[in-house]
């Protein structure tokens, strides 16, 4: 009977002892209802890390859909925060802050689709130069890869063509003024009426037989290159350079020289190639079965096909409206910033085209993003080296340390990333109690 009663109060004392272990939740996980969604998801994923392992592990990095609402919150439509620039004292505040900027990337993180293509000189921005009439080199004025600006004297040349065209000037100029008296003489005997009618009429023919001619030599001499200015001097009696002058049409660089010093050029032949090699055209062959996803505008990323360096973001400004029939794909033009020297004409690149979903996103660091209070900013340069001003954005997702954004930015344009922290205090400093929205 003793051994009875012992072994009932042991099996109630450990009953009561699970009871308490259960009720203070030691045997079961209890899941906190009253944490947001994301906190819930990073403890789960912390607990399964901790028991398949068996030590403690930090929770990873939130997925894009666990970081709650507040990054992809759109912005708000009466924000007035975006109209105020941000203005330093000096350039050196911005500097010596750490404030770092960087360029807006294109998308690039979901499906693309590539073309190939080449580099070649914009149209209006490449001249082949010729001679303008038989003749021979006098001097070359400029060496192969000099920059030069429009009107710089390339070419000098030795031309009979010039002389002759110059001789017919100062001939149709004499018999303009010749002809301008003795018609003028004739009206004034027409109106004392002891004139005849025939000598009025043959000297104002005449007179304008003198006009066209002086036209026409004034024509030859602007098609064998002078100027206006040069025009006039030599109507003026005044003296002019009398050799054949090649300028150049617009500033850029001398990318040709086919001429030297004694030889004998013909007229039409190509001497000198200028070319602004600042911008060039990346002349893409976009296959017939992916041109759904090019438009105009778009923002595209070019590189080199022979690898090595950054790719180059340019914008679509033409697509042909026809179909090549042999290879199925249609050309499409990119424009692209060349002040570097990165692309060469005739070099061969490829592109990175974002598929239609993603053909209008760009890319940041999530460091670059900042919240004002009712709405995710970025800060960006403004019309001097110490301004800066903000920048609505929507983000459309996050991607490890970068944030994609659907509107508020494009590819190409310039971000603050580093030191972003520091701008948006400054936006902040009146508009606790008094700004758009409260400030979380």
């Amino acid at each position: 009977m003793k051994t009875w009663l012992i072994g009932f109060a042991v099996l109630t004392c450990a009953l009561g002892s699970v009871i308490t272990a259960d009720q203070m939740g030691l045997l079961r996980a209890t899941p906190n209802t009253s944490a947001p969604p994301s906190t819930v998801s990073n403890q789960a994923r912390a607990v399964a890390t901790s028991s398949a392992s068996g030590e403690a592990t930090a929770p990873a990095e939130p997925a894009p859909e666990d970081l709650g609402e507040r990054l992809l919150r759109p912005p708000s439509p009466t924000c007035s925060k975006a109209e105020t620039p941000i203005i330093f004292g000096h350039g050196d505040v911005a500097s010596q802050a750490g404030i770092s900027i960087v360029t807006v990337r294109p998308h690039t993180g979901g499906a693309t689709v590539s073309a190939t293509g080449r580099i070649a000189f914009p149209t209006n921005r490449h001249a082949t130069l010729a001679s303008r009439a038989d003749g021979i080199v006098a001097e070359v004025a400029v060496d192969l890869g000099q920059a030069v600006e429009a009107g710089t004297v390339l070419l000098r040349i030795d031309s009979s063509a010039l002389g002759r065209a110059l001789a017919q000037l100062h001939q149709a100029q004499s018999q303009l003024g010749l002809w301008q008296q003795t018609a003028q003489r004739h009206r004034q005997l027409s109106a004392e009426g002891i004139g005849r009618a025939a000598e009025l009429t043959t000297a104002e023919s005449r007179l304008r037989e003198a006009e066209a001619e002086l036209d026409a030599a004034r024509q030859t001499l602007h098609t064998l290159g002078l100027s206006t200015a040069e025009l006039t001097a030599a109507l003026a009696g005044e003296t002019i350079d009398q050799h054949l002058l090649m300028r150049a049409p617009f500033a850029g660089s001398v990318i040709a020289v086919e001429a030297a010093p004694g030889e004998h050029c013909a007229r039409g032949e190509v001497l000198v190639t200028v070319a602004d090699t600042a911008q060039v055209w990346a002349l893409l062959d976009v296959p017939e079965r992916d041109l759904n996803h090019v438009r105009l505008g778009q923002q595209i990323a070019v590189r080199s096909d022979a690898g090595g360096g950054d790719p180059v973001v340019g914008q679509v400004t033409w697509i042909a409206p026809t179909v090549d029939a042999r290879t199925r794909t249609v050309p499409v033009r990119v424009e692209l910033n060349n002040a570097d020297a990165a692309f060469r004409s005739g070099q061969f690149v490829v592109a990175a085209i974002p598929q239609a979903g993603d053909a209008a996103l760009s890319v940041i660091s999530r460091d670059a993003v900042q919240w004002d209070g009712c709405c995710n900013v970025v800060f960006v340069p403004g019309a001097s080296d110490h301004e800066f001003r903000v920048r609505k954005i929507q983000v459309d997702h996050r991607a490890g340390t970068e944030v994609a954004i659907a509107e508020g930015l494009k590819p190409g344009e310039q971000v603050v990333t580093t030191g972003s922290w520091l701008l948006k205090t400054e936006i902040l400093k009146g508009s606790i109690g008094a700004g758009c929205c409260e400030v979380h």
